[in-house]
């Protein structure tokens, strides 16, 4: 398949979803990351059921309609930070999931430890940093091939688009009934990048291949998956930490959006009660006439704050989400790698 699409007189739609909390990262979804056992690969009944909570359900009823026998389906899901399918490297391969996965489709899912049952989209193609897109083939234990000749793409991705047949989708080719388990026909289930709050536009549409081979789009329907706004702190660390002399409360939160997103700056409040002086926090706490000199700023009598830097998870996701493309690959041409893998001609221009 041509991976590159026509799409000129599509029709589009659109339809947001709004997001209340964040998909928490469990032993279940990592199963779905890359190069995981069920990464591209539908979700058995177990899975549905223990998901279900966090899964974003579309109508896609409608879209269903307009299937003809030859066509595709298609579901295309971007990445919410640095996703890179080739590197070893624990500080990438430990990063959550950084794009959606279908779980359910139209009633369907897998059936684990079915040798017969083919539970992924027959193309998964994917798009790199510099807009590249091309089909990666993905093994049933969720492992992407590496093609042994040069490639001259990134593996670093911005996004991912599943391809289904129409017999898949309509009539469960290769996959498993899971209704029993609530998935119900006419819907597509979809969980969202685990541990990640950033909102992001998810898009179903149908495709047919042309007499020459191109592909070409013809509907399609934009789903914006919008986290609600939530301007309370984010969360409120630390207690009553008494010292010995005064009996001082220490009370220490942080502010801002940050614990939800290492690109978004935090800062750390301390406030201590007016007559606190030359107290010792328990525990290896600092007194006070050395917070200065560990980063923290006194904003008045009683109150520090302290900006918290970039973690190493942050750094790698700041590569994804405030480099652009040609700043990217300026820098990696210049010989900033940036620790990433060079293999079988992934991100090796040299």
């Amino acid at each position: 398949m041509s991976s590159e699409a026509h799409i000129s007189g599509t029709s589009v739609t659109e339809d947001s979803v709004k997001l209340s909390h964040v998909t928490p990262v469990s032993e279940t979804a990592t199963q779905f990351n890359l190069n995981h056992e069920k990464f591209a690969s539908l979700g058995s009944a177990e899975d549905f059921n223990s998901l279900h909570d966090h899964l974003i359900g579309i109508d896609i009823a409608p879209i269903l309609k307009q299937l003809g026998s030859e066509d595709y389906f298609e579901v295309h899901v971007p990445m919410v930070g640095m996703a890179d399918f080739l590197t070893e490297d624990p500080a990438w391969t430990g990063m959550p999931q950084q794009f959606a996965s279908v779980l359910a489709l139209n009633g369907f899912g897998r059936e684990d430890g079915q040798e017969s049952s083919f539970p992924r989209p027959y193309f998964v193609l994917a798009k790199d940093i510099a807009g590249n897109e091309y089909e990666i083939l993905v093994d049933h234990h969720g492992q992407v091939e590496i093609p042994h000749e040069g490639t001259g793409l990134f593996s670093m991705l911005t996004s991912l688009t599943y391809i289904y047949s129409a017999d898949q989708v309509l009539n469960g080719a290769g996959f498993s009934d899971i209704k029993e388990a609530g998935a119900q026909d006419g819907m597509l289930y979809l969980l969202p990048p685990p541990g990640s709050s950033t909102s992001f536009t998810a898009t179903v549409g149908i495709s047919h291949l042309s007499e020459t081979m191109q592909r070409e789009v013809d509907v399609l329907h934009k789903v914006p998956l919008m986290f609600q706004e939530d301007n309370s702190l984010s969360f409120q660390v630390s207690t009553e930490s008494l010292s010995h002399e005064m009996g001082a409360l220490l009370h220490l939160q942080m502010v801002g959006s940050g614990a939800s997103s290492p690109l978004k700056p935090s800062v750390l409040h301390l406030s201590l009660d007016a007559n606190a002086q030359g107290y010792t926090v328990a525990k290896g706490g600092l007194p006070q006439d050395a917070l200065s000199s560990h980063g923290w700023e006194q904003v008045n009598e009683t109150t520090f704050e302290k900006h918290v830097g970039l973690s190493d998870y942050g750094m790698k996701a700041l590569i994804r989400n405030v480099f652009s493309e040609f700043d990217f690959t300026k820098a990696l041409f210049c010989g900033e790698h940036f620790g990433i893998e060079q293999t079988n001609g992934f991100n090796d221009f040299a």
